[in-house]
């Protein structure tokens, strides 16, 4: 008689899929969506609606809380606000890209000081023993100065983490400017490795091929079709099979 043991394996995968996410992994898994976005919205213009929500929720803020904002109470709506922020954004991430750049560097500082128009109300929140990550402040946003002004506080609390706590620039802002000079678009950085950044492979392949001669060109080509006519799969000649007593 044969027993069904279920390995012990399915129940630690099972446990390990199910267990409650830690502020911290919460929180890391929060910095990289909004990196996402902001990368996403300044190459391309869209995405700015969930890029405003990501910043909100970064400061304990709702969707709510949208209207509590000075532009949008002014009559601006969303579409006309994502046309007139992307250039500040745009700008934010090229010093973040470059922070040797002294000039880009001032303009960036007075748009991220928008990060200080928010106001703040605390209440006290009783602490559950059974989690020790379980926070001692309520904190919500009553005021805020401007649709950016979120998104400014999340980008200066990740420079304050490098500036004050000494954690590795990339590690904390992981954002890079294409290095094709004609491109000028972004990209997260996943992995940080030195050397340069590319936001495609095609950006890559033309950064390099502009630096050839049009016979290192040619040369090229010629390897590179050559590679591919090694690699490609040949096909097997199927025949019919004869018999062993030799009929048809």
């Amino acid at each position: 008689m044969t027993q069904n043991v279920t390995p012990i394996c399915y129940y630690l995968g099972y446990y390990m899929t199910r267990r409650k996410k830690s502020r911290a992994q919460l929180r890391n898994e929060t910095e990289f969506r909004i990196w996402n976005a902001l990368v996403d919205y300044a190459n391309t213009g869209a995405g700015f609606r969930r890029l405003v929500i990501e910043g909100l929720e970064w400061i304990n803020g709702v969707d709510e809380d949208l209207q509590s904002c000075a532009d949008i109470q002014g009559g601006a709506t969303l579409e006309s606000l994502a046309v007139r922020y992307r250039e500040k954004i745009r700008t934010v991430l090229t010093w973040l890209s470059n922070p040797r750049n002294d000039v880009i560097g001032n303009r960036a500082c007075e748009i991220l000081e928008q990060g200080n128009a928010i106001a703040f109300e605390w209440n006290p929140e009783n602490p559950d023993p059974k989690e020790p990550d379980s926070s001692l402040i309520l904190e919500w946003p009553s005021s805020i100065g401007s649709v950016l002004a979120p998104l400014c506080k999340f980008v200066k609390d990740q420079i304050d983490r490098h500036d004050l706590k000494g954690e590795p620039l990339r590690d904390v802002i992981p954002v890079g400017m294409c290095a094709r000079p004609d491109c000028g678009q972004f990209r997260v950085i996943k992995l940080y490795r030195r050397g340069r950044i590319f936001c495609s492979n095609r950006c890559k392949v033309t950064f390099h091929q502009a630096n050839r001669t049009n016979k290192e060109k040619a040369e090229y080509m010629r390897q590179y079709r050559a590679g591919l006519d090694r690699n490609k799969p040949t096909k097997k000649r199927v025949g019919r099979r004869r018999s062993k007593t030799g009929g048809k």
